[in-house]
């Protein structure tokens, strides 16, 4: 299957390949990953995804096309909801700072290919700053130069809470970027990446936070986190293909959505062991 635009999201682009946010979701419910595959759920647009899906379409040329897919967004009048009102500060503040306009200013949207572990994967790039654009930028602002290989970056554009570090059991506390596993999603792009041109690239998050007065972050991702999450992502990818194909049977958290929604009684619970 070739990958553009209009199929990247399909129902069949999602089965064939294996995407970041499908690993994720399997690691988070497996039967509900299924459950989506089959196209039996789909997720819940919440204000929160629609902010950050609204700031990323601004960037990436997309906006009216986020527009006519959400029209909820808006009032009667057309115009945007109260609600929905922080991404347009945020996009303003974005655009204020000069570094972060030029982390934006690559390639938008790239579609990239190819297989990791012997499984097929796809992948789409926020930003692909190619060679010249990364010498350039480095010039303009010295303390970028050395972070920038020579073959050029990935940028990814993240819009969240705060900055504040967040709490995981077993792990403790954790940096935003790894509680949310955005770095397991630079460590799929940079391979794909590499497996196209032949060299590791640096990858950056840039972040801006939905608070009353947006923040701003750029934050590069270490390649000793990257190589370890590849490492990982490989030994779990066979049980997660095999989850996929119906060779194994997908394991139900008990408590998300997906699960509340075909959850079936079978008898009643002893009040004394519901804690």
């Amino acid at each position: 299957m070739i990958l553009t635009p209009e199929n990247y999201y399909s129902l069949r682009a999602n089965q064939e390949f294996f995407s970041v946010s499908q690993v994720k979701q399997f690691d988070s419910c497996e039967a509900c990953a299924m459950a989506e595959l089959a196209g039996e759920y789909v997720r819940e647009k919440t204000v929160a995804l629609l902010v950050g899906g609204y700031v990323d379409a601004h960037f990436s040329g997309e906006l009216e096309v986020f527009k006519s897919e959400n029209p909820e967004i808006f009032t009667k009048k057309g115009e945007l909801r109260s609600e929905y009102q922080q991404a347009e500060n945020i996009i303003a503040r974005i655009e204020r700072d000069a570094l972060a306009t030029r982390m934006l200013s690559g390639e938008k949207q790239q579609i990239l290919t190819g297989q990791i572990a012997g499984f097929p994967f796809k992948a789409k790039l926020d930003c692909w700053l190619d060679e010249a654009s990364a010498h350039e930028i480095a010039k303009s602002f010295p303390e970028m130069g050395e972070l920038f290989f020579s073959a050029g970056a990935i940028v990814d554009l993240k819009i969240v809470k705060d900055f504040v570090p967040l709490y995981r059991d077993g792990e403790g506390r954790l940096n935003f970027i790894e509680y949310w596993s955005y770095d397991l999603q630079m460590t799929v792009y940079q391979e794909l990446k590499r497996q196209q041109i032949g060299e590791q690239v640096p990858c950056f998050i840039l972040a801006a936070t939905k608070e009353h007065v947006p923040d701003l972050g750029l934050f590069q991702v270490p390649q000793s986190l990257m190589d370890a999450n590849l490492v990982l992502l490989k030994d779990r990818l066979p049980h997660l293909a095999d989850v996929k194909v119906g060779r194994e049977p997908a394991e139900a958290c008990g408590s998300c959505d997906h699960c509340k929604t075909v959850k079936e009684l079978t008898g009643a619970v002893w009040l004394e062991e519901y804690v």
